[in-house]
């Protein structure tokens, strides 16, 4: 009757074991999904995704200060690969120096240029558009003529209001941290519980099926 009762216990818990590993890889998965979203927003959280264009990289300073960045600026800036600031707070560019940056309120990409919308110090918008030598040039927000940015630089991406991430994003890839935790403690536990179990069908097998030596 013991033998059957853990015989059962194991097939249980083995299909618990099963199920608590899919759905940790499912919120592992999901983590990483939306983690490589919030990149574009500079707040994602592993620093594996390659750079736009493989060349460029948003940084929040606040979010990311333990890689890169100033902890207090809570903006996003653009850096190149080499991690110097191609477009933050101050910047200026050659031949147009009357635009001094203020912060990033928006950009988009395709895979030859990125486009950043900006606000300057005299809170005018400007378009500052980076080639695939990033070499910036800056143009007025009518260039566009009535058309939206991502139209109109014929862009695959465009971020709007890019200081403000997606709470919902936000929020999703924090409870998929939390359910990879729970579900990797969980199936970590079920496993230590199915060893013991094994141990335990063993010894009664040992015991009904080897005879005892008598001395």
């Amino acid at each position: 009757m013991m033998k059957r009762t853990i015989k059962i216990s194991i097939v249980i818990i083995a299909s618990v074991i099963s199920l608590s590993f899919l759905a940790t890889l499912y919120c592992v998965n999901s983590f990483l999904r939306y983690d490589e979203k919030l990149y574009y927003y500079g707040v994602n959280r592993l620093d594996r995704y390659e750079p736009i264009n493989g060349r460029i990289i948003p940084v929040n300073g606040f979010v990311r200060f333990g890689s890169f960045g100033n902890p207090f600026n809570n903006s996003v800036e653009l850096w190149d690969k080499d991690e110097f600031p191609i477009l933050e707070k101050g910047c200026v560019y050659n031949h147009f120096a009357n635009v001094v940056v203020d912060s990033l309120a928006s950009y988009g990409f395709n895979d030859k240029c990125l486009v950043a919308e900006i606000i300057a110090q005299n809170q005018q918008h400007y378009y500052v558009i980076f080639d695939d030598s990033n070499i910036a040039t800056v143009m007025p927000m009518d260039i566009c003529n009535g058309e939206s940015p991502q139209k109109h630089f014929r862009l695959c991406s465009w971020f709007p209001d890019v200081n403000s991430a997606p709470q919902e994003m936000l929020r999703k890839r924090h409870l998929f941290v939390l359910g990879s935790i729970i579900g990797g403690i969980v199936t970590l536990c079920l496993f230590v519980v199915l060893l013991v179990l094994f141990v335990k069908i063993l010894k009664v097998y040992h015991s009904e099926y080897i005879p005892k030596i008598k001395p």
